[in-house]
């Protein structure tokens, strides 16, 4: 191989190298490139006619000066005449016309203009006319003839009151009674029309007809004042929430009154399940029974907890019998404790694992790498359990593999430059 093959050999083992390096750091998700274009637009901004109303001021009061599509390029100011600025615009407001008779009074016509959202473009005139009672001809004197007589040319519009002479009886009206109150009592007023020397008159004749007990208006007994506490159960609300809120009929008065009756519970959770003592079972084993309960119409004054159910549930088998809810113990056999798992004891459970953490925190074993680490733990029935803990460590960074590619790189330079020493003292 000659010198020129040699240099092509060494400086393409190391592009090799060093592509592989990079093709590493690209699929790592190390290698970040950070060079990106940006595009820059020149924007031409056209210019704005108005951003707000003020802006379109003209100075005429009579026209509605708005900006249209404020702050943009397409903005324009927009002035619309008004219709009315205030009620003088509208016309005049005042009587109208002659005085005219109506129903024997005096009236005339009255116009009422007014300007309605004066000063925008929603505003307009609104125009009324109507009659207003301009003199009542009842002069409430029934010795004469009340009447209104309309306006002519030369005299205008007014009442009449001609004096009546009756002849008769039936010209001064028919009898006629009522009702009416005078304190606490009913009265029956009759009325009865006279004539008396042409001059016609009333004879009153009051009668007591019936005392009202709760009073007396117009002419009728009132019944029993019915004052209602309450007219929704919303009303009756005291904030708790173990009653419930009712607004319900008084049967002594009448009127409705507020009542909260007591609620038993408002859902299961209020109804706290119970367990019994200790007690041997039929096998001479101890066992201890559960009952839990369910709210029954829950939220109501009827709620109530329901027994659900209730289960028997093991505490302890005795080798020796049982009783009053105590395993009894064997003659001679001190404690009864005895070890799970044959004679060997607990640590014979675990002799095939690797690395144990005692509940008391003992490291048990040989050490071994953490993913084969096992922890004991001890329930409340003395039986044990093993957890393994995961074995998800990683201890690689991106740093490492940066130094570890320069380092690689260098290396391979170093080697080069070596080769390339060489050729050249050959």
């Amino acid at each position: 191989m000659g010198k020129l093959s040699l240099v092509k050999f060494g400086f393409g083992f190391v592009f090799v190298i060093f592509s592989v390096g990079l093709l590493i750091l690209v699929s790592s998700g190390t290698f970040i490139s950070a060079v990106t274009p940006q595009n820059s637009s020149n924007s031409s901004n056209s210019s704005i006619r108005c951003s707000s109303n003020t802006q379109c001021d003209d100075g005429d009061v009579i026209t509605f000066d708005e900006c249209v599509n404020p702050g943009l390029n397409i903005s324009y100011c927009s002035h619309n005449e008004v219709n009315c600025l205030s009620d003088l615009e509208c016309g005049f407001s005042g009587f109208l016309g002659t005085e005219y008779c109506t129903l024997d009074n005096v009236y005339k016509n009255f116009q009422d203009a007014k300007c309605i959202n004066p000063g925008s473009l929603n505003s307009y005139c609104s125009v009324d006319v109507a009659p207003q009672l301009i003199q009542d001809c009842n002069d409430n004197n029934l010795d004469t003839i009340d009447s209104c007589v309309e306006h002519t040319q030369s005299t205008p519009t007014y009442c009449s009151h001609e004096i009546f002479s009756c002849t008769q009886v039936s010209q001064c009206g028919n009898i006629y009674s009522e009702l009416s109150c005078e304190g606490n009592d009913v009265h029956n007023i009759t009325h009865s029309p006279t004539c008396s020397q042409g001059i016609c008159g009333e004879q009153i004749n009051d009668v007591f007809v019936q005392y009202c007990q709760y009073g007396c208006n117009l002419g009728i007994c009132q019944n029993q004042t019915i004052i209602d506490e309450c007219t929704s159960n919303s009303e009756c609300n005291d904030s708790n929430p173990y009653t419930e809120d009712l607004c319900a009929v008084n049967n002594s008065t009448g009127g409705n009154i507020c009542s909260n009756p007591q609620i038993a519970c408002l859902s299961n959770n209020d109804c706290l399940g119970t367990t019994s003592n200790n007690y041997c079972s039929v096998e001479e084993d101890v066992y201890k029974t559960v009952s839990n309960f369910s709210c029954l119409y829950p939220g109501t004054k009827n709620s109530y907890c329901h027994l659900a159910s209730e289960t028997d549930i093991l505490v302890k088998e005795c080798s020796n019998g049982c009783s009053n809810g105590v395993c009894k113990s064997s003659s001679g056999s001190g404690s009864g404790t005895s070890n799970r798992g044959g004679g060997g004891g607990r640590s014979n459970l675990f002799d095939d694992l690797p690395y144990i953490i005692a509940p008391n925190g003992e490291i048990l074993g040989q050490e071994k790498p953490i993913s084969q680490v096992i922890i004991i733990e001890e329930d409340q029935n003395d039986s044990l359990t093993t957890k393994r803990l995961p074995s998800s460590l990683n201890n690689s960074n991106s740093g490492l593999l940066w130094i570890l590619l320069l380092f690689l790189f260098l290396l391979l330079l170093i080697i080069l430059i070596i080769i390339l020493s060489n050729i050249t003292k050959k």
